[in-house]
């Protein structure tokens, strides 16, 4: 992810089994809370709802799914 311009923001969102990872050095890093509470898990980067992934899908110029 080196080849990004500095001008663009990279966010990264945790989803099903993701939200367990942990030590992610990656770009801004955020796990789904109903994943998070459907595994029983605390995820160590900050939870947001599925309103806000949407919010964010929508407000970017490009989306990855992995």
């Amino acid at each position: 992810m080196s080849d990004q311009a500095s001008d663009n923001e990279v966010l990264i969102v945790l989803l099903q089994d993701g939200v367990t990872l942990t030590d992610l050095a990656a770009h801004r890093v955020y796990a789904l809370s109903d994943d998070a509470t459907a595994r029983h898990v605390t995820p160590s980067y900050p939870v947001i709802s599925y309103a806000d992934m949407l919010r964010m899908i929508f407000e970017a110029d490009a989306v990855i799914a992995l």
